[in-house]
This record gives C-alpha cells, structure tokens and sequence, in this order.
C-alpha cells in the first residue's frame, strides 16, 4: 500500500478507492434490477404457459363436446398443465374433456397429475360449492353442467 501511495498520492489513491465503491454500488444495483426483471418475466412466461394449456383443454373438451376429433390428438394428463390453475377451474377442464361424471377420488388423482395440490376432499367439496356449475349425480359422482358466468 505505501507503494501504491508513493506513486499515486494519498488523496489519489482515496478517488480511486472511492470510484470503485461507486462503481460496485451501481453495479450492484444494476444487478437487483436485472434479477426483478428477470423475476417478472419468468412468471409471466409462466402464466402465459398456464393460460395457454388451460386454452387447449378447453378447446380439445369443446371439440370433443362436438364429436370433433383434432388432428393431433394427445393422450393423458399434461404434467403441469393446471399449476397456478385452481381447484374449480382445473376440475371444470377434466370433467369437460371427460364429457361424462367422475368420482371425485379420479378427479383429485388427475389435477394432482397436472400440478394441482389440493387434498381429495378439498375437490369434493370445492365441487359441491358450485352447484351452478358441477351437479352431484351419485356419492362422489360430479358432472360438469355449466359456467356461473360466460
């Protein structure tokens, strides 16, 4: 150090220490904001892959709906397809696409296959809130019968 003092200068040495700090805070606060950024966009990107997935089932359950088989048909569960989705919404694609009543037990088994985490009976009771939208046809049975709004 008293070398770097000897060729530079005391109060040299302090501007330049000080520059550093400046430059390390600025840097660092560039950093925070990249990461937020960064954040955000990765839930958005996630969002907007949730949003998409929940399209598709609904179009694939209105197609079915209709007796209309699209040309690339998938079978099985999407891993992740319902993760950010609630229970009702979730439950609403797979008895849509199922197009016939369900024991609750199958319903929970198949959200929990596309991310949903809930317990079996939080779905069956999620379902029995809704009476507009899924009717109880048999002890666990649901069926889809129609949206509380458009």
């Amino acid at each position: 150090m008293d070398e770097l003092k000897d060729i530079f200068g005391e109060q040299e040495l302090r501007d330049i220490s000080s520059d550093l700090e400046e430059r390390i805070k600025l840097s660092e606060q560039r950093l925070a904001v990249w990461r937020a950024e960064k954040s955000s966009l990765e839930q958005k990107i996630a969002s907007g892959e949730r949003y998409l997935d929940y399209l598709k089932a609904i179009h694939s359950a209105e197609l079915a709906r209709k007796g209309i088989k699209p040309e690339t048909e998938t079978r099985g569960p999407t891993p992740g397809r319902f993760v950010g989705v609630g229970v009702v919404k979730a439950a609403e694609v797979v008895l849509r696409e199922a197009g016939k009543p369900m024991h609750f037990k199958e319903i929970h088994r198949l959200l929990e296959q596309g991310g949903v985490r809930a317990k079996s009976t939080s779905v069956s009771i999620m379902l029995k809130r809704y009476p507009q939208r899924f009717e109880r046809v048999g002890p666990g049975q649901f069926k889809y019968i129609g949206e509380e709004h458009p």
